[in-house]
């Protein structure tokens, strides 16, 4: 399903979250079904990303996960996401606590 880039917000105090996948990285990887990508998922940031970050849509999309570098991730606040990134639902019931494969959503 295509998202809009526009309206994501980087949702802070999740770090002590886990997840059955062992990490919020591997989990992005299994339910995106893509590569750890080189850049972090914020427009216009050239980091590496360092970690699996949960992001949140302002029109209510529900929480998802994307790579982001720590500076992103730890500055918070509304993004613009890079055009074609996955977002991998953050919801543990539909992903990796359930037998079946998540839903994949690109934007």
């Amino acid at each position: 399903m295509s998202l809009s880039a526009i309206g994501w917000f980087i949702k802070g105090g999740t770090s002590l979250r886990g997840c059955a996948c062992g990490s919020w990285i591997k989990h992005w990887i299994t339910y995106s079904g893509q590569f750890w990508p080189p850049k972090c998922s914020v427009a216009g940031c050239a980091n590496a990303p360092s970690v699996g970050g949960h992001v949140v849509h302002h029109g209510g999309m529900g929480e998802g996960i994307v790579p982001l570098c720590a500076s992103c991730n730890g500055a918070g606040g509304t993004v613009l996401l890079k055009s074609g990134i996955s977002i991998a639902s953050a919801n543990k019931a539909d992903t990796c606590e359930r037998v079946g494969r998540a839903e994949v959503r690109a934007v």
